[in-house]
């Protein structure tokens, strides 16, 4: 066991561990490089190796593990934080270049899954409690252009002068807490056709004066 091991280097026998390590590509990339320019610093919370039991002479498999505070289950599948990591451990599982992590080891490593595994600790004693998700490298590889994308849509909107250059992009959020649903006739549909008129009408009826 190698907790928040500095250099890295091979283990020698047991499970290689490490808790809350800041994630880099090496001294010039502090940092998840998502895309050309493009970094996410973050470190989850458990980020190991393990071998799976029904093959304890198989590769190894890196294994991401997030502690959840949350009254609500988190799903390892959906979780965006659990996936950034997951594409930071792909990288470094195709091009090691994090002195602590992968370089330099001489071991037999799965590079086309990652575990992901969320322990929901207010769900404890039920099934919800450890939930696992195995992120195939097409998985990831697609998840990675969904986050590229939403970056470039994010500094599109923040480079927006007016209301009337943002395309609405209607979803739950619209109902539960957009504060300005009643200037965006798209969203007010999307409200009326999901959860109906009166739903509208009291959500509308939230602002001071009442709808409009």
């Amino acid at each position: 066991m190698i907790p928040n091991s500095p250099s890295g280097g091979p283990p020698s026998g047991g499970p290689a561990l490490w808790v809350e390590p800041v994630l880099d590509h090496g001294p010039g990339v502090a940092a998840v490089q998502l895309g050309s320019g493009l970094v996410c610093p973050t470190r989850p919370d458990v980020i190991g190796l393990r071998r799976s039991p029904g093959d304890p002479e198989g590769p190894a498999r890196v294994v991401i593990i997030d502690y959840k505070l949350r009254g609500q289950v988190v799903w390892p599948a959906w979780d965006t934080g659990l996936l950034v990591r997951a594409i930071w451990a792909f990288n470094e599982l195709h091009r090691p270049r994090s002195r602590w992590f992968l370089a330099g080891w001489d071991l037999d490593v799965d590079r086309e899954a990652v575990e992901l595994e969320v322990l929901n600790l207010l769900h404890a004693g039920t099934e919800q409690a450890v939930l696992t998700h195995t992120l195939t490298l097409a998985e990831a590889r697609a998840g990675r252009q969904r986050l590229l994308a939403l970056a470039e849509e994010l500094g599109r909107l923040d480079g927006c002068r007016d209301v009337d250059e943002v395309e609405a992009t209607p979803g739950g959020l619209c109902r539960a807490w957009c504060p300005v649903l009643h200037r965006c006739p798209v969203g007010r549909a999307y409200v009326a056709h999901t959860a109906g008129s009166e739903a509208l009408r009291r959500r509308l009826a939230e602002r001071p004066g009442g709808p409009r």
